[in-house]
């Protein structure tokens, strides 16, 4: 069997760009959209929980959460019950830009089908929520992110 992450690898990172354009005249990249996502879905997620959802290093996190944070897109604050803990929150800002991403997303979620049936699709999102599930648990998680 020809080796699948190729083309998923290739996707994600072709999706990743086209986000970045779009997002350009808001001084946002493509990687940075993921985050705000992610925190707009989880106000108060802690930067331990967002690095799992997202599958990437904690470091990384931190790192992203800081440079939104100067951009104005989220306000970082200590956990009322556990101080150690980061908790990450939209702003307005981020709230307002929240409709631009997504737009970004669904376009580029066009482009891609074009030319695919309903039916299509439908198998095609069953199969990568399938994959993603099967990818999560490979990588220690329990469930893929949304």
């Amino acid at each position: 069997m020809e080796n699948i992450m190729k083309y998923i690898d290739r996707i994600s990172r072709a999706a990743e760009l086209y986000r970045a354009g779009k997002l350009e005249p808001y001084a946002v990249n493509g990687r940075q959209s993921i985050y705000i996502q992610a925190i707009c879905r989880n106000p108060g997620i802690s930067q331990d929980e967002l690095a799992k959802k997202l599958f990437v290093n904690k470091s990384n996190v931190a790192r992203k959460a800081a440079v939104l944070e100067e951009s104005g897109l989220i306000t970082r604050r200590t956990g009322e019950t556990d101080k150690r803990r980061l908790e990450l929150y939209p702003t307005g800002k981020a709230q307002d830009l929240l409709p631009v991403i997504r737009a970004a997303v669904e376009q580029y979620n066009e482009i891609v089908c074009e030319g695919l049936g309903e039916g299509e699709r439908e198998q095609l999102l069953a199969l990568l929520k399938q994959l993603s599930l099967k990818a999560a648990q490979a990588a220690g998680g329990g469930e893929a992110a949304d």
